[in-house]
């Protein structure tokens, strides 16, 4: 959907949007974001295999970053085209972000989350994007090592950790900072008033 939309191919990107809007119609609990099709698009749960993933909103340490995935191509469509359908399914995936746990927006799996959240706030002015968007990046900054990298798990891997860890997360705060100064010239600092609906 992403490489569709970056090329122009916007009937292609508008095909990959339809199947995320099926995935997230699909979903059989609120509690749970299930993040698997099978090829014909039938959403993997427990009764398609015993081994569905899926993000519980009841618990922490989550894989946050697959619904924000999906969340980000649905926004970045809205942003290109206006598609008022594809936000208001971006809008049902913060839903779920906001039910999740504490840590989802700062944890070592909240990159795409902490993005997510900057650009739902550059895109709607909702005000909670902005504050979930910096709890990731003080989560980021109180984590850094001393050398500027971050290490999340026990790793003598320095390609994991000087060219993986943080590569990513220095693009994730550089990507964060731009959706912000955006949202804040568009809504002002404040963002909108928060909504209970949003």
């Amino acid at each position: 959907g992403q490489t569709a939309l970056y090329t122009g191919h916007l009937d292609h990107a508008r095909r990959a949007a339809e199947c995320l809007f099926k995935m997230i119609d699909d979903q059989p609990q609120e509690d749970r974001f299930y993040y698997h099709m099978t090829r014909d698009g039938k959403l993997v749960t427990p009764e398609v295999s015993p081994k569905a993933g899926f993000i519980d909103a009841n618990k922490t340490e989550q894989v946050y970053w697959e619904a924000s995935i999906a969340m980000i191509f649905l926004l970045k469509l809205y942003e290109a085209t206006g598609d008022e359908e594809s936000l208001t399914y971006a809008k049902r995936l913060w839903s779920f972000k906001l039910r999740c746990q504490d840590d989802s927006s700062a944890h070592g799996n909240s990159g795409k989350d902490g993005y997510v959240s900057s650009l739902y706030y550059a895109l709607t002015g909702d005000a909670r994007g902005k504050e979930e968007a910096l709890k990731f990046c003080d989560f980021l900054l109180s984590t850094q090592l001393e050398n500027g990298a971050w290490c999340w798990a026990p790793t003598d891997d320095p390609v994991r950790i000087y060219l993986n860890w943080a590569a990513e997360y220095s693009v994730w705060l550089y990507e964060i900072s731009g959706s912000l100064a955006a949202g804040d010239r568009t809504w002002g600092k404040q963002g909108k008033q928060k909504s209970a609906t949003a």
